[in-house]
Parts: structure tokens; sequence; C-alpha cells
């Protein structure tokens, strides 16, 4: 009968599902809250933990699952991710990254539309170069350029400064007859 018990449990343990409740960040460990039980330390199933890794860690309060191959939730590995609440699009084009900040990340594979909001800085080191390949780039800001600046097409500008002086309306005194003084050119048009 004991025999009996103890499979009854281990069934019952193979697959639990769970609320998180203690994050360990160092360890990449979690401790799920599943009905009475309060599991041990488990290791989460990320995305990618090989040569290449991913990191983006559950929460408390997040739902999830313990898998316990053997039924005994000592040796469980924890799958989280389930939705507690609203899925934050409802968009089966969208592809979507949602920060507790507020700040998304979304890419729609229909209208092939890459978006980034409300994010503060964007940071982008690369050793050799950066490419933007595209018909057209649009800054909507201040541009700031610590480097040289090399231009193959057309510049065109509204004005130009040199030296806090406007091209636009700048004159200068020249006169055929005396080029030392004069009267002042027109500003250009």
């Amino acid at each position: 009968m004991a025999n009996n018990t103890d499979n009854a449990r281990r069934i019952e343990h193979i697959v639990r599902f769970g609320t998180i409740a203690k994050v360990d960040l160092k360890k990449a460990l979690v401790r799920v809250q599943s009905g009475e039980v309060l599991t041990d330390w488990l290791p989460w199933l990320n995305f990618r933990a090989g040569t290449t890794k991913s990191w983006s860690p559950p929460t408390v309060g997040e739902q999830c699952i313990v898998l316990s191959a053997s039924g005994e939730m000592t040796m469980g590995v924890v799958l989280y991710g389930i939705y507690a609440s609203n899925a934050p699009s409802s968009n089966g084009d969208e592809h979507l990254i949602e920060f507790p900040d507020g700040a998304i990340c979304k890419y729609n594979h229909k209208t092939h539309r890459l978006t980034m909001t409300g994010i503060q800085t964007a940071y982008v080191q690369a050793s050799e170069s950066i490419v933007a390949d595209t018909p057209n780039f649009v800054c909507t800001g201040d541009v700031r350029i610590k480097g040289n600046l090399t231009v193959d097409g057309i510049s065109t500008a509204t004005d130009h400064l040199s030296s806090g002086i406007s091209g636009k309306g700048h004159t200068h005194a020249y006169s055929w007859t005396d080029p030392a003084g004069g009267a002042n050119t027109a500003p250009p048009s």
C-alpha cells in the first residue's frame, strides 16, 4: 500500500502548475508555490544555454509548470511564461517583448515593420562599422558627429553655420574696382 501511495504522489508531481515564489538570479534558480507545496530551489528552462545564451529570468508571481520526469519534485525543472493576465497582444502577425518599464520591442512580419518604443537610451557598439542600408533615413532630432563627415552625394540644408556665422544671410565687402572695400555682396539665395 505504501508503494501505491508513493507511486500516486510521483504521478501527481510529474507535471505541476504553480507560481514563482522566489528567484535567485546569481544561481539561476527559483522556488515554486504549487498548491500547498513550496519546491526546493530548481533550475528554470531558458531559450538558449549553450554557446549562445539568452537571459530573461522569471519574476515572482509568474505562472509556471514544474516538470519532474521521475515525479520527484526535487529533481524538477521549471518552465515559466504562462500568462496570468492579458497577453500583451492579440495579433498573430506580431512578435513582441514588453518590459516592466513600458518599453516594447515589436516586429510585425505581415507589415515588415520593427518598432521599439518607450526606451530612453539606445546604445550600439561595433568594433568596425555600422551600416544602415536604406533608400531613406530620417532623424527627427539633433545629430552630433564626433568625427569626420564624408558625403558622397549632394548635401542640402536650409542654412549652414561656419564658426557661428550663417551662410544664408552672410555677405562680403567687395568691389570690382577696389577689392579691399566697397559695397557688400548680396546674400546667397
